[in-house]
């Protein structure tokens, strides 16, 4: 009776002293957490190779653009052929939502005073066109904008500007603040992270092309 009651003892201290349930428990309240931050993690990382993306085929638009002859018009199918480059350029990544203002920024100089000024602006895919009449003038390191053109860039020429909006959807990451990271130009929308990117070129060849149709700013 005594060693019967002396096993059963030493059975229930060992159970006391078992302590592997207690990491199957504190494993499921943190696995959440951290498949949430691999996830995010892996979607944030995502997002940056689509923003490298972004930047090329920006400045692969800009670049098509700028070697169009002067004495040949830029055509509506003309724009169609350079925005289907840009979304070629972003596989794998979806390209329908982005977003493209194809534009032409002159800079002159009167009264040794230059200025930049749009002579066209064409879009694509709902994207705003850059107004015409003067652009401000804004430092290099500043954000680009429709309505601005950088101090680096005053010097008397042509040159052909490409912005785009592209959104790439991050469900994981509503709650990434990317200006806090030193994202620039991102925006988080709640629903996925906009980027925006904007390329010059100087135009080359034997001049600059002009838009027909809709797009032309009037004569200053």
């Amino acid at each position: 009776m005594l060693m019967s009651f002396l096993t059963t003892r030493q059975k229930i201290a060992r159970a006391a002293g078992d302590k592997s349930g207690t990491a199957a428990i504190e494993f499921a309240m943190i696995s959440p957490l951290l498949l949430v931050t691999l996830l995010g993690g892996t979607e944030i990382t995502q997002a940056v190779m689509a923003a490298r993306k972004a930047a090329t085929a920006t400045r692969t638009m800009a670049d098509l653009t700028a070697q169009i002859r002067g004495a040949t018009d830029v055509t509506a199918a003309m724009v169609d052929e350079i925005y289907a480059a840009g979304r070629l350029v972003m596989s794998p990544f979806p390209s329908t939502s982005l977003k493209v203002t194809i534009s032409r920024v002159d800079v002159t100089e009167a009264a040794n005073v230059r200025s930049a000024r749009t002579t066209w602006s064409v879009t694509r895919n709902g994207a705003s066109a850059r107004p015409c009449g003067l652009l401000t003038k804004i430092a290099n390191t500043a954000s680009p904008a429709l309505t601005s053109f950088p101090s680096g860039m005053y010097y008397p020429g042509r040159f052909i500007v490409v912005d785009i909006i592209y959104t790439f959807a991050a469900p994981l990451t509503t709650n990434f603040a990317p200006q806090n990271m030193g994202f620039t130009g991102w925006t988080n929308t709640g629903s996925g992270i906009e980027i925006r990117k904007t390329a010059y070129m100087q135009t080359r060849l034997d001049g600059a092309p002009f838009v027909t149709g809709t797009g032309n700013c009037p004569v200053a």
